[in-house]
């Protein structure tokens, strides 16, 4: 692996464990046994590693979100293709989650990430659009234009506030966020998308929503 690989990777590591407000480049090079000198041969200071690490989330989160070409125009969406969707965005949501813990912060401190996170708003809403136009189109959803841009706006919503609410609402004094609560921002997700699934594919997206269920709330 190459020296500026290996950067990205432990500064991952450690921005994810410890917070990316307590490393410092000292520390990361520190770290990996490196001069400061030599890590910033590579990077410029550490706003250019969160950009860098940035871009490699936004590649990951756009690859989820690409719907596969079938073979022909007739192939339609499946469940299948909508549950790998959810998974490849939301593994990208914990391997990244440094980001989204701070992201307001991370957003306001660097300008160039602030520009470049405005741009893959605008594509992951171009994408998610998608998305739910082809299970519209295989019959799973049925959903009119207006509904459709309202979901994935909510979507949006739900997915990059979900980090601010574990944070705020659920996480006790000295607890850490799990892989597990991560994913459980897809319960909600299906919530929202659940009043347009057609009849027959309900069953099928209840037990799935049962799957991702981390009991937040109690109800009586």
């Amino acid at each position: 692996m190459k020296t500026r690989d290996r950067i990205l990777t432990a500064a991952l590591a450690l921005f994810n464990e410890e917070g990316e407000h307590k490393v410092s480049t000292n520390h990361l090079a520190a770290h990996m046994g490196m001069s400061t000198g030599n890590l910033y041969y590579h990077f410029k200071n550490k706003q250019d590693i969160i950009y860098q690490l940035f871009l490699q989330h936004e590649a990951q989160i756009e690859a989820a979100l690409t719907l596969p070409k079938g073979a022909n125009v007739d192939d339609k969406m499946t469940l299948e293709d909508k549950y790998s969707v959810m998974l490849g965005v939301f593994e990208s949501l914990w391997q990244y989650r440094f980001i989204h813990l701070n992201l307001s912060q991370l957003l306001t401190t660097n300008p160039a990430l602030q520009v470049r996170y405005k741009a893959f708003y605008h594509t992951c809403l171009q994408k998610l659009d998608a998305v739910y136009l082809g299970l519209n189109e295989a019959g799973i959803i049925k959903i009119t234009p207006m509904q459709r841009r309202g979901l994935v706006t909510n979507t949006w919503i739900n997915v990059t506030g979900w980090f601010a609410f574990l944070q705020s609402c659920v996480l006790e004094e000295g607890q850490s966020i799990s892989k597990h609560m991560v994913e459980g921002g897809m319960h909600q997700v299906l919530q929202l998308e659940s009043p347009y699934v057609s009849p027959e594919y309900q069953q099928e997206i209840q037990a799935l929503m049962q799957n991702y269920h981390i009991g937040l709330i109690d109800a009586e």
